[in-house]
């Protein structure tokens, strides 16, 4: 098996050494072929000098680096890496390690005749009430909008290289809904999905930028958006 793995780093000094290693222990032991893109957006701490060291010890084939002239968010930074990657199989984390890498292969070899594979967490209680709140009340309102029965749109995903050109809709590229556009394309369409429930691991180091209230606002307004330009 082949894959590209996407790891969106911001101001992640602390945390970005601890997720290449685990990525490239996983992915040297379980894939034939095998890319990670860091993609830098525009971090003012270690992070790219970070990535830049490991370039050098496992050479620009396996280390790949992305670097955003300015910081544009994680959203856009992701589909960047999406377009970037060279392998059939695509994966992303975050870098502060919220989804486990030893699971990517056995869920691979197990899925194998699966094109789209959404990680669901199994449980949010490491977020404050706030977050909760939120990301709770976005699922709920995507599922009953959309008549469907996924409990998370926001956290890992893995799917296959083809459907980067057929599912991401350019008109949501830039902001918070990227993923979950993609999730409802690729469910409305006859590719097959599978769901996985996983422990979500908090962050340990580094600073959450997901739950910014230009996120949870681009978020709702364009999931607003696309719910009345595509009604079930």
């Amino acid at each position: 098996m082949e894959i590209s793995i996407v790891l969106p780093a911001f101001n992640e000094e602390a945390s970005l050494s601890k997720a290449l290693d685990s990525a490239l222990e996983y992915a040297e032991s379980a894939f034939t072929k095998y890319e990670i893109l860091v993609v830098d957006d525009a971090s003012v701490d270690k992070t790219l000098t970070i990535a830049k060291q490991y370039q050098d010890k496992y050479g620009s084939e396996k280390i790949r680096i992305i670097e955003n002239n300015k910081n544009i968010g994680q959203g856009p930074s992701l589909y960047k890496g999406f377009q970037a990657a060279r392998y059939s199989w695509i994966a992303h984390n975050g870098v502060d390690l919220s989804f486990d890498f030893q699971h990517l292969p056995r869920i691979l070899e197990q899925h194998q005749d699966a094109d789209l594979i959404i990680i669901m967490r199994k449980d949010r209680s490491a977020y404050n009430l706030w977050r909760k709140l939120v990301s709770v009340g976005f699922v709920k309102l995507i599922n009953c909008f959309h008549k469907t029965r996924v409990s998370d749109f926001s956290f890992v995903q893995i799917f296959r290289k083809e459907l980067v050109g057929l599912y991401f809709d350019e008109s949501y590229n830039t902001t918070a809904f990227l993923m979950p556009s993609f999730i409802l394309n690729v469910l409305k369409s006859e590719k097959k999905t599978i769901c996985i429930s996983f422990d979500y691991h908090p962050r340990l180091a580094g600073r959450a930028t997901g739950a910014s209230f230009k996120n949870i606002y681009t978020g709702f307004r364009d999931l607003i958006r696309y719910s009345f330009s595509n009604k079930p």
